[in-house]
């Protein structure tokens, strides 16, 4: 393991001769970089994974408590800071007032803290700049216009030094535009959409440019073949948090979340190429060299048969 700056080591580290293959993780601007760092390398395998959280889906009739829990944990495990946290969850119109309700309701109840404490379910972010920049991005959507329903803060108050964040939640007008439909949120920050009817809630799915993991929670009775065929995600979970997942299963990031490459055994692929390789045993025999190659010593070859005039090809095809 290396450690360094990515403009110092990371950048000698990506573009060094001796790389075979580039496996990176981290922001969509640095993988673009190193992507062109590595432009005259066309052999290198680069694969890339963005992050960019992951969306959930709630439709009419679903199991409200369960879209309920796996949508909260989903968002605010880990203090919203993995690569698969959900982000962004969109609410078809019929159950988005009870959902809503009742999300923001248990939300309210999590308990922030050291993590090594019982009964802890969320710890600090990772850095004072993290926690800055959650709290820039809590004001651009309230200058926006967007309604908070649960209520961000730094917390100080704690026991144990770190920093400290409440989860948020906020209903975005994305009608009315500054949709904050592109970018990672940042943190323990979940952003709510409420569209009309299902072809709504996958029309604004697919216009995300992140795209790694979705959760979708359905009615009993909802086609999922059908809807799945028109999700374009990388990762589909049904009744299940976007956090969840299974290493021997692919999953291709994408959008800006990566260049579809799956991860899993699907990597192995990716990072190595296919090379055919022909053994000739035999020993040589002149006898069969090519027409004009007058090999030394070489035995008197056989008589070549006589030349085939192409109109009598039929009859020789057909029985007589």
């Amino acid at each position: 393991m290396v450690q360094g700056s990515g403009a110092g080591v990371g950048k000698r580290l990506a573009t060094h001769s001796d790389i075979d293959a580039l496996v990176v993780t981290g922001g969509f601007a640095t993988a673009m970089e190193i992507r062109r760092a590595v432009f005259d390398r066309p052999d290198l395998p680069v694969i890339y994974e963005s992050g960019g959280k992951g969306i959930a889906l709630v439709l009419d009739g679903c199991d409200l408590d369960r879209a309920v829990y796996e949508v909260m944990t989903g968002a605010f495990m880990g203090s919203g800071q993995r690569h698969d946290s959900t982000g962004r969850v969109i609410v078809e119109r019929g159950t988005s007032e009870a959902f809503l309700e009742r999300l923001v309701e248990q939300c309210r109840r999590l308990k922030v803290g050291y993590g090594f404490d019982e009964d802890v379910f969320m710890g600090p972010v990772i850095s004072e700049n993290a926690r800055s920049r959650y709290r820039r991005y809590l004001r651009a959507l309230e200058q926006k216009g967007h309604q908070t329903l649960l209520e961000g803060q730094s917390l100080t108050d704690l026991d144990h030094r770190g920093f400290y964040v409440s989860p948020a939640i906020v209903k975005v007008d994305w009608r009315a535009g500054s949709a904050f439909l592109n970018e990672e949120t940042p943190g323990p920050l979940l952003l709510v959409y409420e569209a009309e009817d299902i072809g709504e809630v996958l029309a604004l799915h697919n216009q995300a440019y992140y795209r790694l993991s979705t959760s979708i929670f359905p009615a009993p009775d909802d086609d999922i073949s059908q809807i799945a065929a028109r999700l374009r995600t990388g990762r589909l979970l049904v009744n299940r948090s976007t956090t969840t997942r299974a290493l021997t299963l692919p999953a291709s990031a994408l959008g800006r979340c990566g260049n579809g490459v799956p991860s899993g055994p699907g990597l192995v692929h990716a990072l190595t190429y296919a090379r055919a390789q022909m053994v000739e045993t035999r020993p040589f025999d002149s006898t069969y060299t090519l027409p004009g190659v007058h090999w030394s010593d070489a035995p008197t070859k056989p008589e070549a048969l006589p030349p085939v005039d192409p109109a009598d090809v039929s009859a020789m095809l057909e029985p007589t």
